[in-house]
């Protein structure tokens, strides 16, 4: 099998999975069989490997999306940013986001869901994002897998499902009706199958995750199943948490407690869970989330276009796993680093409090962690073969003087040039293998016009 070699480039990772120090030199990376294989100065190059030129440019490890919602992202642009959201806790979820998505699983067909997932997919592999946290919905997720399997992208995926029939949304008396038992476990049952069918597909690029949305939405029946489930299967868990004012606010009702405490009271949280946002918490609930070891997804721009910070300084504080997600509505890693360190740094009116250093940290080895692989996230021979090829030589990015610091605040998607997944290019400069992007933006756009339009007729919008 020919080998890859990336020549003279310029490496910027994490030594270990500690904290303490990158490493930053120029070298060759020889790539074989999906891994790392050596790191030198000059790696011998034999007769058919392809050699990529990597004069002035900077290799990373791939980014790591710990979590996102693909169709939510196309179906949700410039529908819902600068949406007013204070009517329904200061959140977009059940009054926008849900309507819309439960629209497009409903009325789009096949082809046209997929358009719009591709298109997602593209922007999230454009970005130098070689790894996601994918949280499905109903027929979405077979598309999806399908999709990000062909394209050659790393991706734990998890169907969102509730303990009621469908996604909560604002009922005709404006009431938001969360966890009402429907057949609950059948969704359960139906996760498991879809574990059991395809946990290890593409080559073992795509693993199955259970994927309970919230407390809120999700009795404690069905969450102490889910736990039990994932003991005995291994399964890593994928749910959202203290992410809207409104779930707040019914856990305290139900039970006099936070999202957190109740999690915790139940026993669902465990060192396999990805806790998405946890907006809504105080150093009590941090003190839990440490004690179990939960990571969280740290997704700023979602809440920063509903006018709300998302903490990171805080779970960084306790010494807390935090990874890089993007949620909603756009899945750029490169913009969302930048957005985690300038809305860490607002949060708390200090610029040291969150760094260039803590997102890319958390956008690779905390993604790593998050996801359950040490074999991914940073560059050293033996571990899997994700990485990013970026072009130093722009404008907007020179001079260089701490490359961390670069990347983070000045680097854009159009300037990485290649992507490689388990060892195998799947972007080379502008192409994305499997994509033809301009006939792709069309499609997707007629299919995007087809929902906006029946949601109008249902006054979702």
């Amino acid at each position: 099998m020919p080998r890859l070699v990336i020549h003279g480039g310029m490496l910027l990772t994490f030594i270990n999975e500690a904290y303490e120090a990158l490493k930053i030199e120029e070298a060759d990376i020889l790539i074989e069989d999906g891994y790392i294989k050596e790191i030198a100065r000059t790696v011998a190059v034999e007769t058919g490997d392809r050699v990529i030129d990597a004069a002035g440019k900077l290799i990373i490890p791939g980014l790591i999306n710990a979590h996102n919602h693909c169709l939510t992202t196309a179906v949700c642009r410039g529908m819902t940013d600068d949406y007013n959201r204070e009517r329904y806790g200061g959140s977009a979820l059940y009054s926008r986001v849900f309507p819309l998505k439960r629209i497009a699983l409903s009325r789009l067909d096949r082809e046209e869901l997929s358009d719009l997932l591709r298109l997602t997919l593209a922007e999230m592999i454009n970005s130098g994002t070689t790894t996601v946290g994918e949280q499905c919905t109903g027929r979405e997720m077979e598309i999806f897998i399908e999709l990000a399997a062909a394209l050659g992208l790393r991706a734990g995926v998890a169907p969102m499902f509730t303990s009621g029939k469908h996604l909560p949304e604002v009922a005709a008396d404006g009431k938001i009706e969360t966890g009402v038992k429907a057949e609950q476990y059948q969704a359960l049952e139906a996760n498991v199958r879809m574990f059991e069918q395809y946990d290890g597909a593409a080559g073992g690029l795509i693993n199955i995750w259970l994927g309970p949305h919230a407390p809120d939405s999700c009795s404690a029946e069905l969450l102490q199943e889910v736990r039990r489930t994932a003991d005995a299967t291994g399964m890593r868990i994928m749910t959202h948490l203290a992410q809207t004012r409104v779930e707040v606010a019914k856990i305290k009702e139900r039970f006099a407690a936070t999202p957190t405490e109740y999690l915790s009271r139940i026993g669902f949280l465990g060192p396999d869970v990805v806790a998405a946002h946890a907006l809504f918490t105080d150093a009590a609930d941090r003190a839990l989330i440490k004690e179990n070891g939960v990571s969280i997804a740290h997704c700023p721009q979602v809440f920063a276009k509903g006018g709300m910070m998302a903490p990171f300084h805080p779970f960084k504080e306790m010494e807390i796993n935090v990874a890089l997600g993007t949620d909603s509505y756009a899945v750029d890693a490169l913009a969302e680093m930048r957005l985690a360190a300038l809305v860490g740094k607002l949060q708390t009116g200090n610029a040291h409090s969150v760094s260039a250093t803590d997102c890319f940290f958390a956008a690779t080895v905390g993604g790593a962690k998050a996801m359950g692989r040490s074999d991914l996230g940073r560059i050293a021979e033996g571990l899997r073969a994700d990485l990013a090829v970026l072009n130093l030589r722009q404008p907007h990015i020179q001079p260089v003087a701490f490359p961390v610091i670069n990347l983070v605040y000045h680097a854009q998607s159009s300037d990485v040039e290649y992507v490689i997944i388990d060892g195998k290019v799947v972007k080379d400069n502008d192409r994305i293998f499997g994509l033809e992007q301009n006939d792709l933006i069309d499609r997707a756009a007629r299919a995007a016009d087809k929902l906006w339009g029946l949601a109008r007729e249902e006054g979702v919008i």
